[in-house]
């Protein structure tokens, strides 16, 4: 049985090195109304740092936290105001004055919060190893190039992302789903 770790087991983690996923640190750094998401990440979070466990994440994950947050904003804008109905409509806002200052903002929590806290790691990948990334899986391809970082770097995954259901990572997260509640 794969790894699987809580809250509660975040002391027996010390010195592992802990790859965030994406979806956690949005939900720490960027408020997205998942009250208890938050709170229970944030929590993980500082329990991490008080006990100086590297923090990890790669530009895969700054791709998805800046996407992801920019496309929150887009969808809050269009329902709030009934503005960009298409969503083809996303460039517009993005190079409009208040899209603007949502990447300005997007950027400062990035570089403020995330690139001064966490070591960015990488891989340089070749045709091989993309070779092995597309041959298939439960995982989408981003899913799959974090699954493989984690494996070289022997991180345990920080997420809530239920597609790692079936990985054979070492999980660290608050979703029942992952921890085989009732799987």
């Amino acid at each position: 049985m794969p790894e699987r770790y809580t809250k509660a087991d975040i002391a027996k983690l010390v010195g592992r090195n802990i790859f965030f996923d994406a979806n956690i640190l949005i939900y720490i750094f960027w408020p997205t109304g998942s009250n208890w998401q938050e709170k229970e990440y944030s929590s993980m979070l500082s329990s991490l740092i008080r006990q100086k466990n590297p923090l990890i994440v790669d530009n895969t994950i700054i791709s998805e936290i800046y996407n992801r947050t920019f496309r929150l904003e887009f969808d809050k804008v269009a329902e709030r105001e009934h503005r960009y109905i298409n969503p083809s409509e996303f460039k517009n806002f993005r190079n409009s004055l208040e899209g603007k200052q949502i990447d300005k903002d997007i950027s400062t929590v990035l570089k403020d919060k995330i690139l001064k806290n966490f070591d960015i790691v990488g891989k340089s990948y070749f045709k091989t190893d993309i070779n092995k990334l597309l041959s298939g899986g439960s995982l989408d391809y981003s899913d799959r190039v974090i699954a493989d970082l984690c494996e070289s770097k022997s991180a345990i995954l920080l997420t809530n992302d239920g597609d790692f259901i079936d990985s054979a990572l070492p999980i660290l997260t608050a979703n029942k789903k992952l921890l085989n509640i009732g799987h």
